[in-house]
């Protein structure tokens, strides 16, 4: 993930997309940073109240709440996204792990 894509997903501080989902877990990887589940409270804190973007996550009451952190525990993003968005990844997911389970279907004999 480029720099500036990262930058425009972390700064809306919102996922709007199963492709943002995979783009912010490739982030986290990428950095070797944790996600975890986070409250409303420590979302909503985390957002700069000069970020107009970020600001309407914090009128989001319901969702999915996430924060990527480092290896000392420091907050790097935190994130919202829709609850829909957050079951469509893990359906994602699961036809991914399907697909896998099913590889020998598509292996091809070795000459």
């Amino acid at each position: 993930m480029d720099l500036i894509q990262s930058n425009a997903i972390t700064n809306l501080h919102r996922l709007a997309s199963v492709e943002d989902v995979l783009q912010f877990v490739r982030l986290c990887v990428d950095k070797n940073l944790i996600i975890d589940f986070v409250l409303k409270e420590e979302l909503d804190a985390f957002i700069k109240p000069s970020n107009t973007s970020g600001s309407w996550v914090r009128q989001q009451i319901d969702g999915v709440r996430v924060k990527a952190v480092d290896k000392n525990g420091c907050t790097i993003y935190a994130i919202w996204m829709r609850e829909s968005l957050m079951k469509d990844y893990v359906a994602y997911l699961e036809s991914i792990k399907k697909t896998l389970s099913d590889a020998s279907a598509f292996s091809f004999p070795v000459i």
